[in-house]
């Protein structure tokens, strides 16, 4: 699949896949971010200045291949990965929305993390034998990656208890993140803020 968008400017440049977003025409900055972009980071993150440096490479999050019943989908690697993204989703929502794909595309822009950052995991969330398979990979290895879970519903993934949006817990060496899932933020987008506080945690780690 090709980019949708690519912004090019004097000191920024960001490559995203997938269907575009609307676009109010002639709503761009020096920085080449549209008028959703700004939103977002102004409105829902509380972002009030961005320094973008000169010549960065693209950045594209792999979000698009889907998992289907009964699969884990893992893109990405994680001999290069910052944090391991976890996205059990249940099976009705799969495929992923392209509104789902383009906030998870966001969120990882927002905590200024590059394409080969991220490890991401998709399986149907109602699936508990792939819930452990997720947890015996994350649990072995003694590595220290920190982990995004999206969805409190996927916490068979990680934990022995049930977990809730903003719990931190211990998986062997790792920490996990808990935040709400695409479908939850989307739902209810008042959310995003307390969203943005879980990322923001898991940022203090990287």
């Amino acid at each position: 699949m090709g980019p949708r968008e690519s912004v090019d400017a004097a000191r920024f440049r960001l490559t995203l896949e997938g269907p575009s977003p609307r676009i109010a025409p002639g709503m761009r900055n020096e920085t080449g971010l549209d008028a959703n972009q700004i939103y977002y980071l102004r409105t829902v993150l509380g972002v009030e200045s961005i320094v973008f440096p000169r010549n960065i490479e693209p950045v594209t999050v792999p979000v698009q291949q889907e998992a289907s019943a009964r699969e884990v989908r893992r893109l990405g690697t994680k001999e290069k990965a910052r944090i391991v993204a976890l996205l059990p989703t249940p099976g009705k929502e799969l495929p992923l929305s392209d509104e789902t794909k383009t906030l998870v595309e966001k969120m990882i822009l927002a905590m200024k993390l590059k394409a080969d950052e991220v490890y991401f995991a998709v399986w149907p969330a109602e699936e508990e034998a792939l819930s452990e398979e997720v947890k015996r990979e994350l649990g072995s290895g003694g590595e220290r990656t920190p982990v995004l879970l999206f969805g409190a519903f996927g916490w068979k993934a990680v934990s022995d208890r049930e977990l809730s949006p903003g719990d931190i817990v211990e998986l062997g060496e790792r920490r996990v993140f808990v935040t709400f899932s695409p479908g939850e933020l989307l739902r209810t987008p008042t959310q995003k803020r307390l969203a943005w506080v879980h990322l923001q945690n898991l940022m203090k780690e990287l």
